[in-house]
């Protein structure tokens, strides 16, 4: 069904005080995954909403660094690389326990959406008993018409928050649990599998090397099955029965506001989450150390473009089936005039049309030189195709949604995405999460999604090094999170510190990437573009 569409003549009026979250929205309307098929390609996923199993615990290495200083023109650079631990592995089990939940005060308020001014501080990190490496910075900018560019470098190691429970000599160091879930299920389910994958390759590949600083990893999935009631309960059961410490790499996407009041109220953290909703970037314990999903990902629509392109006059189609993506489409208008674009025109559209025939004539008609997709993935593809057909090759972009394995075909051919992470399938610093699924979910679905997933799972190792001694509190991860100061998790993200309070501003970069000869490439390497004014 064709939605409304109108041309725009005149730039318009958006409230710059407008909330608004953004949705992931899944592919192919009306899919539904196999059951079976979920569990063994999505890693251990309950058949009902309340019920939870566990998956075989992973990881990858914790790197160390120095963060790379700002250039003479405000732009950063810097890069590494990184080594880990190695050693045996351990599987976990449904309703596995052996880490504390600690509590805090009560949320903190927002930040006031102001853009904080930030300068990662320079500086070689300690080897620690997670891993080594090193650090190189350089000077320059990337394009990106004023914004700011750089490469992603190394931050220093979080200092050690002290925490009561040594293990005593010879004693085996005790479990550390935490939990995921979120839809793994239906259309939405489909859409997340990478995420899923991802954890599944991260807690066997650190087990396999040992563990964090030495503790097994337990991992234990919950299905919410998208209803929000099932989402706070499956919350609730892994903190106060399975005593996780942390919750990460989730794939909530339209249920996270039912869970983050009582993630508040409990004070245990939720480390990443899938770019689904405003409140990942507005809930003081939810840290998310890649693009966010409100402000960052207005930008993250024109970065695309700027870094890429001089084209400078916009269609933006945006789906109906989520309320999000009129949101994202607010944001888009509300941030073209700081990129020097004009939107010619818009249409709501659904992301079950199997052709955009009318619309990218109407786009054309009016002047539009991009085209700009804010739906799913499978729908960017449709809608270039549409375009060729008419002998059309406009500029098609999305946000990180077309950071896809999907869009790798020569219908989008060209496409222009921006990257939540270094480029999964063109940066070195990401091959240990592709070894890692190839090796221990080789059936699992790659994406986007599982690398964003990956370096949250990653971050965790970060803030582990340091756990050696004890065995470590939701209080000492909250220690370590609020100690890091331009982390970078061994160049896998701009440099990033995280505040107490809301986390709006933490990161406001992104990687551009483009589909050539039907692979999606990096063209400006691992050299990332920040918001204009970050």
């Amino acid at each position: 069904m064709i939605g409304s569409r109108r041309v725009i003549g005149r730039r318009p009026k958006v409230r710059a005080a407008a909330a608004l979250a953004v949705v992931l929205v899944a592919g192919g309307c009306g899919s539904r995954v196999d059951r079976d098929r979920l569990s063994a390609a999505g890693g251990g996923l309950s058949l009902s909403s309340a019920q939870q199993t566990a998956a075989g615990a992973s990881a990858g290495s914790a790197p160390a660094g120095g963060a790379s200083p700002a250039g003479a023109d405000g732009s950063r650079l810097g890069g590494a690389s990184a080594t880990g631990i190695a050693a045996g592995g351990i599987s976990a089990s449904a309703g596995a326990t052996g880490g504390t939940a600690g509590a805090t005060g009560a949320a903190p308020p927002k930040d006031g959406g102001r853009f904080p001014t930030r300068t990662a501080t320079p500086g070689a990190s300690p080897a620690t008993a997670a891993g080594t490496g090193a650090s190189a910075a350089g000077g320059g900018a990337g394009p990106g018409d004023g914004a700011a560019t750089g490469v992603a470098g190394t931050g220093p190691i979080p200092g050690t928050p002290n925490a009561p429970g040594k293990p005593g000599p010879g004693t085996a160091r005790a479990p550390i649990v935490f939990g995921t879930f979120g839809t793994g299920s239906g259309v939405i389910g489909r859409a997340v599998q990478p995420i899923i994958t991802a954890d599944k390759a991260w807690s066997a590949d650190i087990n396999a090397r040992g563990g964090l600083a030495g503790h097994p990893v337990k991992l234990i999935f919950g299905d919410d099955g998208g209803d929000p009631a099932a989402a706070l309960a499956i919350a609730r059961r892994m903190v106060e029965q399975d005593k996780v410490v942390a919750f990460v790499g989730t794939y909530l996407v339209t249920t996270t506001p039912a869970v983050t009041p009582y993630l508040e109220q409990v004070g245990v953290p939720m480390i990443g989450g899938p770019g689904g909703n405003e409140i990942e970037d507005h809930s003081p314990m939810v840290f998310n150390p890649q693009i966010g999903s409100d402000e960052a990902l207005g930008h993250g629509i024109h970065l695309a473009v700027t870094s890429q392109s001089d084209k400078r006059k916009m269609a933006i189609l945006y789906c109906r089936e989520a309320s999000s993506c009129r949101q994202q489409r607010d944001r888009a208008l509300q941030f073209a005039p700081l990129y020097g674009m004009t939107i010619v025109y818009e249409a709501q559209v659904s992301i079950a049309q199997p052709d955009f025939t009318a619309e990218v004539i109407s786009a054309r008609n009016a002047g539009a030189e991009i085209v700009t997709m804010l739906t799913d993935e499978q729908t960017i593809v449709r809608v270039a195709r549409s375009a060729h057909r008419q002998g059309w090759s406009p500029v098609v972009t999305g946000t990180y949604t077309a950071n896809a394995e999907v869009v790798q075909t020569a219908d989008a051919e060209g496409v222009l995405g921006i990257a939540a992470t270094v480029p999964y399938r063109s940066s070195a610093k990401m091959q240990p999460y592709l070894d890692a699924v190839a090796r221990y979910v080789p059936d699992g679905a790659l994406g986007g999604y599982g690398a964003t997933a990956w370096v949250q799972d990653k971050l965790i190792e970060r803030l582990s090094a340091g756990f050696a001694d004890r065995n470590p509190t939701t209080a000492d991860y909250l220690d370590a999170l609020y100690a890091l100061r331009g982390e970078t998790i061994g160049g896998l993200v701009p440099p990033i510190t995280f505040n107490k309070g809301a986390h709006a501003h933490v990161n406001m970069c992104g990687f551009p990437i483009k589909v050539v000869n039907a692979k999606l490439t990096a063209p400006l390497g691992d050299n990332y573009v920040c918001a204009k004014g970050y």
